[in-house]
C-alpha cells in the first residue's frame, strides 16, 4: 500500500493487498497519537481456491465430488443434480482473491413452461 505524505492522527486507512494476496487481518489501520498504526493487516499469498462444492446446493455429486483445491484461473463447469436446472453461472473461475467468480443457482424443476 503506498501513499504520498503523512496521515493525520485518527485517520483510518483502508488496507488493499497486492494482486494474488488476500487480507486475513484488519481491513483498516488507524493512525494513533503515538505516531504508529493500530490494527494488524495480514496479506497472505493466494495460490489456489478451496473446493467450493459444499457452498452451492443441488449440484450433481457424481460429477462434483470432494476434489482438492483449484489453481488460480481454473474454470469449473457446473452441472446440477437430476431434476434441477442451473439459472446462474454455468462456469465459475478461481480468481486471484482465492474465491470463485460466478454463482451457480440450481433450482428444482417441478413443471414445464407454457
Amino acid at each position: 500500500h503506498s501513499s504520498v505524505g503523512n496521515f493525520d492522527i485518527g485517520a483510518d486507512i483502508s488496507i488493499t493487498c497486492a494482486p494474488t494476496y488476500a487480507n486475513q487481518g484488519a481491513s483498516t489501520v488507524t493512525c494513533t497519537t503515538l505516531g504508529t498504526f493500530q490494527g494488524n493487516p495480514d496479506c497472505i499469498k493466494i495460490d489456489h481456491c478451496p473446493n467450493p462444492f459444499g457452498s452451492w446446493s443441488n449440484l450433481d455429486t457424481s460429477i462434483h465430488s470432494s476434489v482438492g483445491n483449484f489453481d488460480i484461473g481454473a474454470d469449473i463447469s457446473i452441472t446440477c443434480a437430476p431434476t434441477y436446472a442451473n439459472q446462474g453461472a454455468s462456469t465459475v473461475t478461481c480468481t486471484t482473491l482465492g474465491t470463485f467468480q460466478g454463482n451457480p443457482d440450481c433450482i428444482k424443476i417441478d413443471h414445464c413452461p407454457n
